[in-house]
Formats: structure tokens, sequence, C-alpha cells
């Protein structure tokens, strides 16, 4: 099976993985840093973008220096797929795992066709 592009992982995803390394949850963050628990799990799924003032809150909440954060976000605005535009085509070896296939690209984000060969 191939499954082409790359597509950009949203900074959010990069705090779930911090978060999950040091046993914290999104509540305790979203208080350590004064935000709404929803607000921080839609920055996680990447509905939301970081700041420059929400990278400030991350860094005194979690030691990570802020410009790491805007940098994420920049980079990941940068290289997005412009959802508009985005395509996916998957080449499959095996014709039984079509279904398998297409839920796990519905969950991708930004892909707004795919074409399965």
């Amino acid at each position: 099976m191939q499954i082409i592009p790359y597509q950009q992982v949203p900074p959010g995803e990069v705090l779930k993985a911090e978060l999950e390394e040091r046993g914290m949850t999104q509540k305790a963050l979203a208080a350590a840093i004064g935000m709404q628990p929803t607000r921080l799990s839609h920055l996680i799924h990447g509905r939301v973008r970081i700041t420059p003032d929400i990278a400030m809150q991350l860094e005194h909440a979690l030691g990570i220096p802020a410009h790491i954060w805007n940098n994420l976000q920049n980079q990941y605005d940068m290289t997005a797929p412009d959802t508009k535009q985005s395509q996916l085509t998957v080449t499959l070896d095996d014709p039984s795992r079509l279904t398998y296939i297409r839920r796990a690209i519905s969950r991708l984000q930004g892909v707004r066709r795919v074409s399965v060969l």
C-alpha cells in the first residue's frame, strides 16, 4: 500500500505528545495557562492556532521556549495543505482492505479528494 503525500502535523499534536510524556492532562494544562479546556482541545486538534500569547503561556507552564511553539506554528502554516486543493492518492495491493483504508483516510485533516487506484 502506498499513501501520498506527506502531511504536516499541527503543532497541537506536538503539545499532545508532550502532555502524554509528562503524564499531564489537558484539563490540568488548561487550568495552568488560564484557558478553557475546550479551547485547548481545539488547539491540540489543530482547529486553533498557537498565537505568540499562547506560546508564552506554554513556555511558563511547560518550560518549552515560546519561540519553539511559534516556529512550529509558522512552519505548519507554511506547509499545511490547502484544504481546497488537497488530494490523496492511495494504491492498494489488497483490495479487501478498501473499507479499512477509507475509514483511516476519512480521519486525515485537510484531505478533500481521495482517489483509490
